[in-house]
This record gives structure tokens, sequence and C-alpha cells, in this order.
């Protein structure tokens, strides 16, 4: 039997998962987050694409908009980048 951390969750989310959760709460529109957060579609879109990880700035635009802190949004894409690695899904 596995020890809890030998355990590897079969499905960890990433960022742009809470960030619809966030925006579905509120019911805005994908055009008023993105007016809300001042960027583009195609700047969005290479955030969904989970390549690369989020840039201190775009956290904190997310803390503000969100009333949360960056270093919320920050950890929930290191910790996915994280279980990506281990779980050999990257």
């Amino acid at each position: 039997m596995k020890t809890e951390k030998e355990l590897i969750p079969k499905m960890k989310f990433g960022i742009i998962y809470f960030i619809q959760e966030q925006r579905n709460n509120r019911n805005w529109s994908n055009d008023l987050l993105l007016e809300k957060l001042e960027i583009s579609q195609k700047e969005l879109d290479k955030v969904m694409e989970n390549k690369e990880p989020i840039a201190a700035s775009f956290a904190k635009k997310l803390s503000i908009i969100f009333s949360t802190s960056a270093e919320y949004w920050i950890n929930i894409d290191k910790n996915y980048r994280n279980w990506l690695i281990n779980s050999g899904n990257y």
C-alpha cells in the first residue's frame, strides 16, 4: 500500500480552471473578464495553453480583480506544474 506521500492525484487542475470558476461565480462574460484583466483573448489563450508559468504581473491582475493574493495564483500554477512533472503528464 502506498503512503500518503507516494499518492499522486489522477487529475489536478491548472490555473485556467480556477480563473473560469471565479468568472462563472461572478456571472461575468469572457469579454468582461478580458476587459477587467486588460488583456486580449490571444493573451488569455497563452495562459490556457499552460506552456509556461504565469507572470507575476498577470498574477497581480488576477489578485486585484478576484480579491486574492498574487501568491495564491502563483502557487496554483506552480503546484499544477509540479503535478504534471511528477505524474508524467508534462
